[in-house]
């Protein structure tokens, strides 16, 4: 597991470099808010069968608050959704057609843009609002890794791709600050 988490730590960080660059921003512009230390972590996901998935759901609709998260799910076994409609952020209609599946694919991962990067691009990227369905016949099992920088990170939107027409969407914000909060919120019905 731990030979897992690392290579997930070196592929998070090619990703973001990457997104660096398609910003326009040097390539370790995110990648230094991950050394020498960060706030990652790998959790392994179950989903049992639930014997009325029309009356609940494996993990309701959000976005990932981290920089980026990468998610390896057991193949032919659906149930990861993201949310294509109008709405924005968590305003949506739960009951429309607009959820989409993501395919698990063998051998494949999926990256999911998390809500730093959201802020950081100024909504250039946007972190996709997801949910996990649940299901009558089979079992689920994922692994998701969520990129997170050192606790102590604060971001905001670049600089440079703000300007007059493009103002600053969101103020700046402490990670771990940002975190807790949203840890919180996360657990806030058990």
């Amino acid at each position: 597991m731990l030979e897992y988490y690392d290579s997930m730590v070196s592929l998070g960080l090619t990703l973001v470099r990457a997104l660096a660059l398609s910003l326009n921003l040097e390539e370790d512009y995110f990648s230094s808010t991950y050394t020498p230390h960060h706030s990652s972590f790998l959790r392994v996901n179950h989903y049992p069968i639930c014997p009325d998935p029309s009356q609940h759901l494996g993990v309701g609709p959000h976005s990932d608050s981290g920089l980026l998260t990468i998610l390896n799910q057991e193949p032919e076994r659906t149930g990861l959704q993201i949310y294509r409609g109008t709405g924005s952020g968590l305003s949506f209609d739960p009951n429309d057609d607009d959820w989409i599946d993501v395919p698990a694919i063998e051998n494949a991962l999926t990256i999911n843009i998390g809500d730093i990067i959201q802020v950081y691009s100024n909504d250039k990227y946007k972190a996709p609002l997801h949910r996990v369905l649940a299901n009558k016949d089979k079992d689920r099992h994922s692994l998701p890794f969520f990129f997170n920088p050192a606790y102590e990170t604060i971001y905001s939107p670049v600089a440079s791709l703000l300007s007059e027409t493009e103002p600053a969407r969101y103020r700046p914000i402490c990670w771990g600050d940002f975190r807790q909060s949203r840890f919180a919120g996360d657990y806030a019905d058990v």
